[in-house]
């Protein structure tokens, strides 16, 4: 069985012995396995249920960064699938509307992909290509259906969440601290569901468990001069209310995060571009206990995303898809990079996409 130490927990196999305030706690597991130890479970709580295994859908900006060699004729948006099986293959799986590329909030079903995003709220099926496009009428409540940046996407096991968001359309924009929340049985309108603690742009980040929806990094400006936002904020899935606190990331976000929910811990992937030199960091936090962030690993190339990071979850690996080329040429990137949950470890090289894609978005099934 596997032991971890950290700083103020301790990790044995499933089980996270913390130290807190009010004493030892033990999350995840059951005090009877454990012989000295007479606290009692807490709480279980583990990534949502619908974090992928089979496939991975990666859609994205391909044609205008592209190469010429790429894309004839040019299309503005291309969504692939790729098996974890064999990431050396993946398949074109058709094209997503231009209004969704911008920072589309993405949430995962058991049968659907779903993207609240620039000016709609559509689904596809897993089944099928991604051209079988169901657009949800009235899919983004006003002040958001105006143009905005819509910010992080979460899931809960019947819902889809998304926000906060900035309005598009040059500065000086509004905030909007509304939390969206739509189902996915019916195909009806995602409604505010709660609210942010602070004014985020569209670069902020999301993970899932299976009792919070997290809300991580951003910027506080949509134009410049920017500034990255540290603090962690998560909202429960049982109650529509506000955000809390709950931690710090270690080192402040860029807009170019890839996010990525394991059973029991979220990871935030992405390259630091300003101040160089470039440094690409892997940041992790556990579910379990509310803490702040910490550096465990790095990329081995650059995949600044831009905005909604490329990426992806199966068995126990995570992995970042595409991006843009760093220091920025104008360029996409192929690259598929992964790093294995069970240790803390630099990721490797793991495959390439059929097609380069920047402002990556994705789904997992």
């Amino acid at each position: 069985m596997a032991i971890t130490v950290y700083e103020n927990s301790i990790v044995i196999g499933g089980t996270t012995i913390s130290n807190t305030p009010t004493g030892i706690r033990i999350d995840g597991g059951s005090s009877s396995t454990l012989k000295g130890f007479t606290a009692a479970v807490i709480r279980n709580e583990y990534s949502a249920p619908t974090m992928g295994s089979t496939y991975a859908f990666a859609y994205g900006q391909g044609p205008s960064s592209m190469p010429p060699a790429f894309g004839s004729p040019r299309r503005f948006t291309v969504n692939q699938r790729l098996a974890f099986a064999s990431l050396s293959s993946s398949s074109d799986f058709g094209d997503i509307p231009i209004g969704n590329m911008f920072a589309a909030a993405c949430a995962s079903s058991t049968t659907h992909g779903h993207m609240l995003g620039y000016v709609n709220l559509i689904k596809y099926p897993f089944a099928a290509s991604s051209t079988a496009l169901t657009d949800i009428p009235g899919g983004i409540p006003s002040p958001q259906n105006t143009g905005s940046y819509i910010g992080s996407g979460q899931q809960s096991s019947i819902s889809g969440y998304a926000g906060p968001s900035q309005k598009g359309g040059g500065p000086p924009q509004p905030y909007n601290r509304s939390i969206l929340k739509y189902p996915f049985a019916t195909n009806s309108p995602a409604v505010a569901s709660g609210e942010s603690l602070r004014n985020r742009s569209r670069a902020d980040k999301g993970h899932s468990s299976t009792i919070y929806g997290y809300v991580t990094g951003g910027l506080t400006d949509l134009y410049p001069p920017q500034s990255y936002i540290s603090q962690m904020e998560k909202f429960t899935f049982a109650s529509d209310s506000p955000t809390v606190d709950f931690g710090n990331l270690g080192v402040a976000s860029s807009s170019g995060n890839a996010t990525i929910s394991s059973d029991l811990n979220g990871y935030i992937a992405y390259t630091q571009a300003s101040p160089f030199p470039t440094v690409d960091y892997i940041q992790k936090f556990p579910f379990v206990v509310d803490s702040n962030t910490y550096d465990v690993a790095d990329l081995p190339i650059s995949h600044r995303a831009q905005n909604q990071g490329g990426t992806a979850y199966s068995g126990g690996i995570g992995y970042v898809l595409g991006g843009v080329v760093m220091p920025y040429t104008g360029f996409n990137v192929s690259n598929i990079s992964s790093f294995p949950f069970a240790n803390d470890s630099t990721s490797a090289a793991a495959g390439n996409l059929l097609f380069p894609l920047g402002v990556v978005s994705t789904h997992q099934v």
